[in-house]
């Protein structure tokens, strides 16, 4: 997935809820949140009544938001288990949307920063109770259990080893979702997004999540959305998918 800083998101929702008393969908806690996704996923939550907790190293990344009354905004880096559970205790959902910047040296790479964080973090969820866990992966990582198709196998060597230097990147993507779909995590109703190219327009589309790799690019706003409404999606919960 791309974690690059999005643009400012407009909208004609008040950031602040005056009003305290209203009941709310239950609180997420969201990892990744000033990324190009997260942006748009937190504005979103908190406009649909869910109280919101994140874990952010850079807390005025989050611009204005970061003053709205459901939002509570944890300081740090998801590399820190104390301040992940932190964030995650008293939440009812939890997403990650997080990772490092794509491209670079693969001996930049931090060894395997994301398996690392979800292997923190999956003990804690179950402590918790967590009612749904959602990770964005990407589509050049295969569903476990199974190969990418001849197309994604050979854009996933050309296109996003050798020209975008994401190989690091996907190489931990793997792991992750290899750790998501073992035993070890059973307990944690799970879902794995495996969205492709993305785009930082205005979303105007309704997404799906499907089992074929898509054709077409899709916006973070979009994708922000799909993920919302996916987190009471049982029928969801345990497998991994494609968006479109």
């Amino acid at each position: 997935p791309a974690f690059e800083e999005s643009a400012s998101l407009c909208s004609s929702k008040p950031l602040h809820n005056t009003n305290k008393t209203t009941m709310t969908q239950g609180t997420v806690a969201v990892f990744g949140a000033t990324g190009s996704t997260g942006k748009y996923f937190v504005k979103k939550a908190l406009e649909a009544d869910y109280k919101v907790k994140v874990l952010v190293r850079s807390p005025d990344k989050l611009g204005e938001i970061k003053d709205h009354d459901h939002l509570t905004v944890i300081e740090g880096s998801f590399t820190d288990a104390e301040k992940v559970k932190e964030t995650v205790t008293g939440t009812t959902y939890v997403v990650s949307m997080a990772g490092a910047k794509m491209g670079g040296k693969k001996e930049d790479y931090p060894q395997d920063m994301m398996l690392n964080f979800v292997k923190a973090l999956v003990p804690v969820m179950e402590e918790v109770h967590t009612k749904c866990f959602i990770y964005q992966a990407g589509a050049f990582s295969p569903f476990p259990g199974k190969k990418l198709g001849m197309f994604s196998g050979f854009a996933r060597a050309t296109v996003g080893t050798m020209m975008m230097g994401i190989g690091p990147n996907v190489e931990d993507n793997d792991n992750v979702v290899k750790f998501l779909g073992s035993d070890e995590c059973k307990k944690v109703p799970t879902i794995v997004t495996h969205p492709a190219a993305l785009t930082d327009k205005p979303g105007n589309k309704e997404l799906q999540l499907v089992d074929s790799p898509p054709m077409s690019s899709i916006t973070f706003e979009d994708l922000a959305t799909l993920t919302l409404a996916s987190l009471k999606n049982e029928e969801a919960y345990g497998k991994n998918f494609y968006v479109s």
